[in-house]
């Protein structure tokens, strides 16, 4: 199992749009199951989880690992290609087709991120929403492109630590602070944002 896979192809970016693919997802990240026993724990009968099987199999997503056959009873157990799955911001750039449902979720990425701002007793409107949607936008996007740049050196597995999630985060914004244009939106971000701490 890799411990991070970047999808690139906006088909199988698609099939992670579905609430119950995700969530198998994340259970296969787990371990192995079979449908009979996703289909339980998600509460959805055991030809659906097939079908969300079936897909995510195609995309490269899940593989089978094992089956079992016990009588006319064949049980086929699945496990997650990646431990975590990044979509490619480039196919929120992409002009195919394909791409719109990826700038769907992208954009309410961005959206959701803006709604935190009301746990802190801001109200967002007009310019000032603006403003700070396209820095969010802006930085999502350094982020991102700068985050699958660093992936692709990797040249081992990395460590199944506690701290592996906050390395990455680290050298992702230190390289990413490299670029003017991140700078630029820190520093527009730190005065743009209604927030003394």
């Amino acid at each position: 199992m890799e411990d991070i896979k970047i999808i690139k192809d906006p088909a199988v970016a698609k099939l992670l749009a579905d609430n119950t693919r995700r969530r198998i997802l994340r259970i296969l990240t787990m371990g192995e199951f079979s449908a009979y026993e996703l289909a339980k724990m998600l509460d959805k009968n055991t030809a659906a989880v097939e079908y969300h099987l079936k897909l995510l199999e195609r995309g490269g997503l899940v593989k089978a690992t094992r089956t079992e056959v016990k009588g006319n009873l064949v049980k086929r157990y699945y496990t997650s290609t990646a431990k975590r799955f990044i979509v490619s911001y480039s196919l929120a750039e992409a002009q195919a087709p394909e791409s719109e449902e990826v700038s769907k979720v992208f954009e309410r990425l961005i959206e959701g991120a803006l709604k935190g701002f009301e746990a802190f007793g801001i109200t967002l409107r007009g310019e000032r929403r603006e403003r700070l949607k396209g820095l969010i936008k802006d930085f999502l996007r350094i982020r991102q492109t700068t985050l699958e740049a660093v992936l692709s050196k990797k040249v081992s597995p990395l460590p199944q630590e506690r701290g592996i999630i906050l390395f990455l985060e680290f050298l992702v914004m230190t390289l990413a602070y490299r670029n003017p244009e991140f700078r630029r939106i820190l520093e527009e971000g730190s005065k743009a944002v209604p927030l003394e701490v």
